[in-house]
């Protein structure tokens, strides 16, 4: 797991030298959007969950608790604004590789069995999120 998340910031990392700060930004946003939505989809706001989401977010983008904390934050807002899944993953389409879109949809997987229950509000969101994104929507203990 952890060559998986160390193999994906070096993509990102080398996908996003030399873009715009906005994009690489708007990409952080979006991430966080798309995972923290798996949260509450079930009507159960866990730790468990909340605690798996601020893990991937510190491994995936180096962020201090502060900014981890800004960041759900300005994502949640984003995500009210728009109410919705497209914008996201739009941006994401045109900004991440298919490796990249494939393991965002892996990390929400991840968030959404963190409590050792899949509901199936959880399974529809990630199966949308993933058609969206245009990768595969396997359940991670398949992928292995």
């Amino acid at each position: 797991m952890f060559t998986s998340v160390v193999n994906f910031l070096e993509n990102m990392t080398s996908t996003f030298n030399g873009e715009d700060p906005s994009v690489v930004d708007q990409t952080k946003i979006a991430i966080t959007a798309l995972l923290f939505q798996v949260i509450p989809i079930d009507g159960i706001v866990r730790d468990e969950e909340k605690q798996r989401l601020n893990q991937i977010l510190r491994d995936d983008f180096k962020v201090s608790s502060d900014d981890l904390n800004a960041l759900i934050e300005r994502a949640k807002r984003e995500h009210f604004d728009t109410g919705g899944l497209y914008p996201f993953t739009q941006h994401l389409v045109e900004h991440c590789t298919k490796s990249q879109r494939k393991h965002i949809v892996f990390e929400m997987w991840q968030i959404a069995l963190s409590d050792n229950e899949l509901h199936e509000m959880e399974e529809a969101l990630i199966e949308r999120t993933a058609e969206l994104l245009g990768v595969d929507t396997a359940h991670p203990l398949l992928l292995n």
